[in-house]
């Protein structure tokens, strides 16, 4: 529904905003630190990168990203399995540190994958009387070609328990439970008109536990965005491109006693202009060729 209501809105020459009157980059999905459209894991290509795929699809004529390109097909549903196991120590002048670590990747139909990683370390302090335990497991699926759009479902855990004894004898006890989970989709180049456009969506959840010095500090909330980029080459090397992306998250925060609950929203809208035209030379069996080549560059 947010993606729908952000389709809907008129982009306009504007600098991105987001509710706290900050300025971010014109050519960045994102409003701030962490609010991305992949929640935990965020690369976007900006308004930048909408421009470029708008250039190359009218120069080159290519209508899809990598992962839609024709290849040889395999019917089997399993194709493939690798598994990465690891285990150390690791040393310096202030801790040793034991380790072990385990990565198994299926690679399933359709260039589908589903990646499950387990870790767990344990150090142990030379100076000082302190330890440190952690320990992490986390699980995704992409869809790969399986869908007519990019699909991405993601789990992560990650636990970790600190224990420090003071000169007094005093032990003090720093213990952090997280998981988080989210769903990210998104449909590059679609062809609209002369239009370039990329839509990109994500939903998902952050839990945390956390315990310092006898203080809780928890944190349980979902969210919820969505972004769209549009690009097109109006003259010969020159090209425009626009963006909008909005964010919501809502949910509830607890630290020491006090127990609150928490919201934001966040949108932005950015517009850019990008220019750009070189030379190349290419050489082939009579001597070197100039040939000339126009594109848009960020």
């Amino acid at each position: 529904m947010l993606l729908i209501v952000l389709l809907c809105v008129p982009p306009t020459m504007a600098w991105a905003q987001s509710d706290d009157r900050t300025h971010s980059p014109a050519d960045s999905l994102a409003t701030a630190e962490g609010d991305t459209l992949a929640g935990d894991n965020p690369q976007s290509r900006g308004l930048s990168g909408a421009g470029k795929e708008a250039t190359d699809y009218q120069n080159q004529g290519q209508n899809q990203q990598g992962y839609e390109q024709d290849r040889e097909e395999n019917t089997s549903f399993f194709v493939s399995t690798k598994n990465n196991p690891k285990a150390g120590v690791r040393t310096n002048v202030t801790n040793n540190m034991y380790y072990g670590e385990f990565t198994n990747i299926l690679n399933l139909i359709k260039s589908s994958t589903m990646t499950n990683k387990v870790g767990y370390s344990w150090t142990d302090f030379r100076q000082q009387i302190k330890t440190n335990e952690k320990r992490n497991a986390s699980s995704s699926y992409n869809a790969g070609r399986t869908l007519p759009f990019m699909a991405t479902l993601k789990g992560n855990y990650d636990w970790s328990e600190d224990n420090t004894t003071n000169a007094g004898g005093h032990e003090n006890v720093s213990r952090r439970d997280f998981r988080s989970g989210g769903l990210l989709l998104s449909k590059p180049q679609l062809k609209l008109g002369g239009v370039n456009l990329t839509l990109k969506s994500a939903a998902g959840m952050n839990d945390q536990k956390s315990l310092t010095q006898g203080q809780n500090n928890n944190v349980a909330e979902s969210y919820l965005d969505g972004g769209m980029q549009a690009g097109t080459e109006i003259f010969e090397g020159v090209t425009v491109a626009g963006r909008l992306y909005g964010r919501t998250t809502g949910g509830d925060r607890t630290l020491g006693g006090e127990n609150a609950p928490s919201s934001s929203t966040t949108d932005s809208v950015g517009v850019g202009v990008y220019y750009g035209i070189g030379m190349v030379s290419r050489r082939d069996d009579d001597g070197v060729l100039p040939m000339r080549e126009f594109g848009s560059r960020s």
